[in-house]
């Protein structure tokens, strides 16, 4: 029974998947993912530590005795978690960009 060269290039991928043998295909999506991966990390980076700039200068981030306040407290953790996932972002992106995913 012959085969569309469509189907034996997607049995050959398969195949080659199965044994750990890296497309060009699966090359191509790694790039992608990694770029993705570091406009990620890009926006986190420059977009939470202005936004926390100005929450550490609002009034309500300290009480009147000068005592950071829950509105400082949760938006530092926000900030942390955002910096943390910047930094996943950019170690998932050099593992996916040197075949390490």
């Amino acid at each position: 029974m012959p085969t569309t060269s469509a189907s034996a290039c997607a049995a050959a991928e398969a195949l080659a998947e199965n044994v750990g043998i890296r497309t060009p295909h699966y090359a191509g999506r790694m790039v992608m993912l990694s770029v993705l991966l570091f406009v990620n990390a890009a926006f986190h980076t420059l977009t939470w530590p202005t936004f926390f700039r100005r929450v550490v200068a609002d009034p309500r981030a300290r009480d009147d005795a000068g005592r950071v306040t829950r509105f400082f407290t949760v938006h530092l953790a926000l900030f942390i978690a955002a910096m943390v996932i910047a930094l996943a972002s950019v170690l998932a992106g050099i593992a996916a960009l040197t075949g390490q995913l």
